[in-house]
């Protein structure tokens, strides 16, 4: 039962706003612009209790109310477009964080490509991990990233191709900046037999990198004993 106002204007507004809320939850899609008839229409004859700003009520109980009280069908229309407005931008929102998920899972393992479907076919030489992304709410593994991947349209599509290829080109140069680091130690090494790999390099950023280096000291440490016992 729904706790409504005593004054007329606010019982009024109660009830256009609990109607919106209720329609709102039966049918994202429903049509804003129809008369008290439509909304009745909808209303009747659904039994399930629903939470609104004005408390519990059900599509039943609300359309006998209309009809007692009728309906500032204006107030219903504003606010069914608030929650429709609201409710796109959250499915924005949510189809960008997906697709900014597949970006990342896709660029972890690809080699460039031309194409999207030359992404999808590099997925079979993927290891079995599965990746949780908080952001999107989607975990996305080498099982269900083609699947995810067939939803998006040309224009997603196009948008996650050219995104990719970026972030690998971004990875590739990583590789080669610790490819020079590695011969730049092994050049200043060489001189007491130091060898030294470059393990596990990254770009943390513009002007950050991490990376572990290993090296090879057998040698140098023959001669810090030779030298110890001189």
């Amino acid at each position: 039962m729904l706790n409504l106002s005593k004054y007329e204007r606010k019982t009024q507004k109660g009830i256009a706003i609990a109607t919106a809320q209720l329609l709102f939850h039966i049918d994202h899609d429903v049509d804003p612009n129809q008369d008290i008839k439509g909304f009745i229409n909808i209303l009747m004859n659904k039994t399930e209790s629903v939470a609104t700003a004005y408390g519990w009520t059900s599509g039943s109980e609300l359309a006998q109310l209309i009809l007692q009280e009728g309906l500032d069908t204006g107030e219903v229309k504003l606010r069914l477009l608030k929650y429709k407005n609201k409710s796109r931008l959250a499915d924005k929102r949510r189809h960008n964080d997906i697709k900014n998920s597949v970006i990342s899972y896709l660029s972890n393992y690809c080699q460039r490509s031309k194409t999207y479907e030359g992404l999808i076919d590099q997925v079979q030489y993927f290891p079995d991990f599965k990746y949780k992304y908080l952001d999107s709410g989607v975990d996305i593994d080498r099982e269900n990233i083609i699947d995810i991947m067939k939803t998006f349209d040309e224009k997603d599509r196009m948008y996650i191709l050219k995104n990719v290829n970026a972030e690998i080109d971004r990875r590739d140069a990583g590789y080669s900046l610790g490819d020079e680091l590695e011969k730049y130690l092994n050049d200043i090494g060489q001189e007491y037999g130091i060898e030294s790999y470059i393990d596990e390099f990254e770009v943390d950023g513009k002007n950050y990198f991490s990376f572990k280096i290993l090296l090879e000291i057998e040698e140098f440490l023959a001669l810090l004993m030779v030298h110890s016992m001189n």
